[in-house]
């Protein structure tokens, strides 16, 4: 499993903007061709936007992103974006990968109390 961690720094002021192209276009399209979304967060000044996605490895990540620019919704959302003021100033993405199972080591250890 990998995540691919994708930062927007927007202006304050386009923050409620850009969530309503987010769940109208992005979001949408990127469920309906494979994507899992595990979380997206704004920071406490409103000028970061940070979306967290997961996919099984990084072909199905570039396998998805194939299939999302072939859709007639990827069209409508380049189209929309540059009717609106512009929704971000920058962007950034990486990839991660877990560097262990702390979900199972968490079971393991609230099993052993001492008293």
């Amino acid at each position: 499993m990998i995540y691919r961690v994708k930062t927007y720094k927007i202006s304050e002021k386009n923050l409620e903007l850009f969530n309503e192209f987010f769940i109208q276009y992005l979001f949408p399209n990127q469920i309906k061709n494979g994507s899992s979304l595990i979380g997206r967060w704004v920071n406490s000044s409103k000028n970061k936007v940070t979306a967290i996605w997961a996919y099984e490895n990084y072909n199905h990540y570039e396998e998805i992103e194939r299939k999302i620019r072939q859709t007639k919704m990827h069209k409508e959302a380049k189209k929309r974006k540059k009717e609106l003021p512009k929704l971000f100033i920058s962007s950034s993405q990486e990839f991660w990968e877990m560097t262990g199972d702390y979900k199972e080591k968490e079971r393991n250890s609230s099993e052993t109390v001492d008293i």
